[in-house]
């Protein structure tokens, strides 16, 4: 009972923390970029090649899928898209969190992560505003978690899936571009103990 009390706590502070940030978050004025550039993907043109763009070129094409909901409700739409994803991303955490540690302690840890990384004004503030982190992360543990799957059950496309997923993090936010080497460096050490 008492850790299906904390996991209630800890899924509704995360809410409230994700609702207040979407509605009463600062305008950052990255977001009427980010949101313009999807909207520029939509109408055909491209990242680089048509018009200029300061970050990878993943967020805009990503960020299509949004457009309904931005031409509805204009920034809160791409903020409701960003926090969904942040909270997506959360949820990963936990799960890889859960996977790593011991089999008795999976629950705490997965509670644990949540509550760090979703319980946290600053982190919520930067996965609820239309910036890259929300989505960088969602592909950056999507990536962990099947690097680590692919490391447990020796499993080549799991390998690939996470290599995938790096590079789709590293398309989002070159600062992301780091996993893809931490990725490489784990496989070859697998490979080469094996």
């Amino acid at each position: 009972k008492l850790m299906l009390a904390l996991w209630g706590a800890v899924c509704a502070a995360c809410l409230l923390l994700a609702a207040a940030n979407l509605f009463l978050g600062e305008i950052n004025q990255d977001e009427g970029w980010y949101l313009y550039a999807a909207r520029l993907v939509s109408e055909g043109l491209h990242p680089y090649l048509d018009f200029a763009s300061t970050q990878g070129p993943v967020m805009p094409y990503v960020y299509v899928l949004a457009q309904p909901l931005v031409a509805r409700w204009g920034l809160a739409g791409g903020r409701l898209v960003t926090a969904l994803l942040g909270l997506a991303g959360v949820a990963l955490a936990g799960r890889l969190a859960a996977r790593l540690a011991p089999r008795p302690a999976r629950g705490y840890a997965a509670l644990l992560a949540v509550a760090l990384a979703g319980v946290n004004v600053y982190q919520s503030y930067f996965v609820t505003i239309v910036k890259t982190y929300a989505l960088a992360t969602v592909f950056l543990l999507g990536g962990f978690l099947a690097l680590h799957s692919a490391l447990e059950k020796r499993r080549a496309p799991r390998a690939l899936l996470a290599g995938a997923l790096f590079a789709l993090a590293a398309g989002t936010r070159s600062s992301a571009g780091g996993a893809l080497a931490v990725a490489a460096a784990a496989l070859a050490l697998r490979a080469w103990r094996d």
